[in-house]
């Protein structure tokens, strides 16, 4: 009978068999990388795929492809048992044999456009094994001695020409010169360069890698929580019983203590005043008088006066009255600074600042020679302004010293307990009890001749300390519960805590603190966790096979992902691996 005149079903002549087959049933959602990993593992060659309707690697004719090649390199064969016609289709033309059922009668489905395939495929019901055990030999073994005797016996035409070769060749060597030629130099360098580029081109297909390395995206975070502290003495039997966020605190008093300089601001005069001649002029047209200890001043303030009365000439249309009189400096000037050797001035213009401004234009003064005899000499004294700045500053000084004396009073203590207990002092005007200063300045030191003089101040102060570990504990508990759930908390840093005081209950000795700390969080990506493992699985299959530049710009697109840094291996290779098995991920943590 021809091949044209066999039956369709007539196929058990063609049917092969195999030594071992594995079954896998897929699920309509796996992936070509979930399938891969599964069969990999197989030691069988020969591999089927029972596949449902409507499957994720239906969706692509390059995942069949994909898939085949991947089988392939691991050297097995894949065949898919499925009833969906597209998958069927798919299958056909990714050239991966397909079966329509897996009973026994199940027969390869052929390509729809080549209805003259009628092969039939491996069974795919049972999973046979043929026992292949090797069978013994019928001819007797040969020894090495019993190999070596029969070659003597027998000369072999071949070998007894090559000793006669070799004779002949041993004798002209002996009448022959020896000579040692040396190799090449520059076809040793080029063999050699060959053999390194051939190495690392086995190394560039055979052995690719990639390590990702990634830092989680991280954000600070922080909580607020209130506080009640109750001193422990007053509170003894509510704080045995342990009630939420009421915490024991204690009570600290110290003296504080202070010494200051303080200078004197009162002078004495030892000087000389100047002396000088002025003339005085009036525009009026009447007489104008001017009374003893009227004031000339000058522009920069210096003062000097006459001691009589004076009456200066009424002045004319065509010229103003005029009166020369002698003038002494003052102490003084109007700014309160000494005069001495300043009143020595040159001729200049003088205005009386007891007058108004319109009368100031009308009556002034002018000097036509310099002034004399003004020399400077003068000495400090305590005035009673001295004083009473001295006990105002001491009174502010001893006040902000309160907090940091408090402090070095818990700080001594602290130096006595043990690691567990960091006593904190609760800070806060609203904390602490200040008593009356005591200020102490010599009751006689007033207008002394002095240039500075001592003043001393004390004043009692009490304030509150509490157990800072305490707190800490209540707030790293409420920041990781507040935490969010795809999140981990790397680092609280103590050293930000903050708080205060809102509401104090002098008679209960009670304290409520709104507290608050910061903490860092970053997205949970370790690939021991579900979340991590999940991410992780997802940027391999996206990036595999891309550009270097084009992986890292699709992970920084996620929002888990801070930064990324990707090396490859070789170093000049262009892409990231096609295998994903091949990508190393590392996670470089933000804190």
């Amino acid at each position: 009978m021809s091949d044209k005149e066999k039956s369709p079903k007539d196929t058990s002549s063609e049917t092969k068999t195999v030594s071992s087959r594995k079954i896998f049933y897929c699920e309509i959602d796996d992936e070509v990388t979930m399938i891969f990993d599964r069969v990999k593992s197989t030691k069988l060659k020969d591999i089927y795929l029972v596949v449902p309707r409507q499957a994720t690697i239906f969706q692509s004719l390059v995942n069949l492809k994909i898939l085949k090649r991947k089988v392939e390199e691991a050297g097995k064969k894949i065949h898919i048992i499925t009833d969906d016609v597209n998958g069927v289709h798919l299958t056909h033309q990714a050239g991966i044999p397909v079966y329509e059922r897996l009973e026994t009668q199940g027969g390869y489905v052929p390509k729809p456009e080549d209805e003259k395939m009628k092969i039939t495929p491996l069974k795919a019901t049972v999973n046979a094994v043929e026992n292949e055990a090797p069978t013994r030999l019928s001819e007797k073994k040969m020894s090495i001695t019993e190999l070596l005797g029969r070659g003597r016996k027998r000369k072999i035409p071949l070998m007894s020409n090559a000793l006669t070769f070799f004779k002949g060749k041993e004798k002209k060597d002996r009448e022959m010169k020896f000579v040692v030629v040396s190799p090449n130099r520059q076809a040793l360098i080029a063999l050699i360069t060959i053999s390194f580029l051939l190495v690392l081109i086995i190394f560039y297909i055979a052995l690719p890698g990639s390590t990702v390395y990634l830092t989680p995206k991280s954000d600070v975070i922080d909580h607020t929580v209130n506080v009640t502290f109750a001193d422990y003495e007053a509170n003894k039997s509510e704080l045995d019983s342990h009630p939420a966020k009421i915490l024991a605190s204690h009570r600290i008093t110290t003296t504080v203590h202070r010494t200051i300089l303080q200078g004197t601001s009162g002078k004495i005069f030892q000087g000389q005043n100047a002396r000088g001649r002025l003339t005085v002029f009036n525009t009026e047209p009447k007489p104008w008088p001017l009374i003893p200890n009227t004031r000339f001043q000058t522009q920069d303030g210096v003062v000097f006066r006459i001691n009589q009365y004076l009456t200066v000439p009424a002045g004319r249309a065509d010229q103003p009255g005029s009166l020369d009189v002698d003038v002494l400096a003052d102490e003084f000037d109007a700014y309160g600074q000494p005069v001495g050797d300043r009143g020595n001035i040159a001729p200049t213009k003088f205005f009386l600042p007891g007058l108004n401004v319109d009368n100031q234009k009308k009556v002034y003064a002018q000097s036509k020679v310099a002034f004399t005899g003004g020399a400077t000499s003068v000495k400090k004294k305590v005035s009673k302004d001295d004083i009473l700045a001295a006990t105002n500053k001491l009174k502010k000084d001893l006040q902000d010293a309160v907090e940091s004396e408090l402090e070095k009073a818990i700080q001594d203590k602290n130096v006595s307990m043990t690691d567990r207990a960091k006593f904190t002092l609760l800070k806060g005007k609203l904390a602490y009890d200040i008593g009356e200063a005591r200020i102490s300045i010599p009751a006689d030191i007033e207008g002394k001749e002095m240039d500075q003089f001592t003043a001393t101040g004390e004043v009692d102060a009490a304030g509150v300390y509490f157990n800072l570990n305490e707190v800490l504990e209540i707030m790293k508990a409420e920041l990781k519960v507040r935490k969010s759930p795809d999140k981990r908390i790397v680092k609280i840093d103590d050293s930000t805590i903050t708080y205060r005081i809102f509401d104090v209950d002098k008679a209960a000795q009670k304290y409520k603190v709104t507290a608050n700390l910061k903490g860092l969080e970053e997205y949970d990506i370790n690939p021991s966790r579900e979340n991590g493992e999940r991410l992780i699985q997802k940027i391999k299959e996206h990036i595999v096979g891309r550009k270097v530049q084009d992986g890292k710009d699709y992970i920084l697109g996620l929002p888990e992902i801070a930064a990324v840094d990707i090396k490859n291996w070789p170093v000049w290779a262009p892409t990231i691996p096609g295998i994903p098995d091949n990508i190393t991920v590392e996670i470089v943590s933000s804190k």
